[in-house]
């Protein structure tokens, strides 16, 4: 039997990921696409970025729903330097759904603890620039909703790239990546930040 916050070896976050694939985003829950470009906009505005490339950034290339179970935990990691902004939606209520799963702003060695998040909070950060990190999932079910906002030109011209190498797909569809567990990637990612 387990204790209590421990996870089963090799579990991991449960990810329901579309890849590359606005439309549905667009279609099934409009309401999330335009409260995610407000918040895109006025957090631009805000740190300075030029509105003509605000403008640009609203491709939804990576949207998730991911649950983490007790004992699920994210390691201190960037996310894709090519994307621009990423939006985290809480939504599961902390203390009542969930206990720990609190997610770190860093850099890691300055760790803000975003604690005061309740279910429906948004959190916008620039995604090349800040590390961040979940801790440990102590209890219940910790689910987000992450989607991530990439300038719609460089989306086209990768599709235009791959075209012209012959890969299968286009910007509405697969990436051609395997999926990999968000434990995974935020493992790989640390490793990566740690050697630089």
């Amino acid at each position: 039997a387990l204790g209590e916050g421990e996870a089963r070896d090799g579990e991991q976050p449960a990810v329901a990921q579309l890849y590359s694939r606005p439309a549905p985003l667009r279609e099934h829950l409009p309401w999330l696409l335009q409260r995610v470009t407000a918040l895109k906009d006025s957090f631009g505005e805000a740190i300075g970025v030029d509105r003509a490339e605000l403008e640009l950034v609203s491709h939804a290339q990576d949207v998730r729903h991911i649950t983490y179970s007790a004992g699920h935990e994210c390691p201190w990691h960037l996310d894709n330097p090519t994307s621009s902004f990423n939006t985290i939606v809480l939504l599961a209520e902390p203390g009542e759904e969930f206990t720990g799963g609190v997610l770190m702003m860093g850099p890691n060695d300055e760790a803000v603890p975003l604690s005061s998040l309740r279910r429906g909070d948004a959190v916008i950060y620039s995604t090349p620039r800040t590390e961040h990190a979940v801790t440990r999932v102590d209890s219940g079910e910790r689910r987000i909703c992450l989607v991530e906002l990439k300038r719609r030109d460089l989306v086209e011209q990768e599709a235009v790239d791959a075209e012209a190498i012959g890969v299968e797909g286009s910007s509405e569809g697969a990436t051609g990546e395997q999926p990999v567990s968000v434990l995974e990637r935020c493992q790989r990612e640390e490793e990566e930040r740690k050697r630089r």
